[in-house]
């Protein structure tokens, strides 16, 4: 019985942490590092091509500190390599909605901006 219970807690426990390595659990942890300020560490959930959209969006988000109550993920589309994430953002000037596209690497899930220019 000691082990059986040992087994479910590190099952539940695997399961838990899995999520950040989905399209949607990366997209989260990058837009609360966006919203956090973090922009390095932002940056370890992008692709490299990326990494000038970060920038970018971090004055952006920089703009808006402190005004971000809340960021939802709504939605995960995933299509073999690719995914795109719809997110909602309370701020001051109400709720905006989004989306991020994220591709499948060798690391994992990765934001892609680049793919936001097209």
């Amino acid at each position: 019985m000691k082990y059986f219970t040992l087994f479910i807690l590190l099952a539940s426990l695997s399961i838990g942490c899995s999520s950040s390595s989905s399209p949607s659990g990366v997209a989260e942890a990058f837009l609360d590092a966006m919203k956090a300020g973090k922009c390095d560490k932002a940056k370890k959930f992008c692709t490299p091509r990326s990494e000038q959209g970060v920038g970018f969006m971090c004055l952006a988000f920089e703009a808006q500190k402190g005004n971000i109550a809340e960021i939802t993920i709504l939605s995960e589309e995933v299509q073999e390599t690719t995914a795109q994430v719809k997110y909602t953002i309370v701020g001051p000037n109400g709720t905006e909605e989004s989306n991020l596209d994220l591709v499948k690497t060798n690391e994992g899930w990765r934001v892609d901006l680049g793919s936001m220019s097209k």
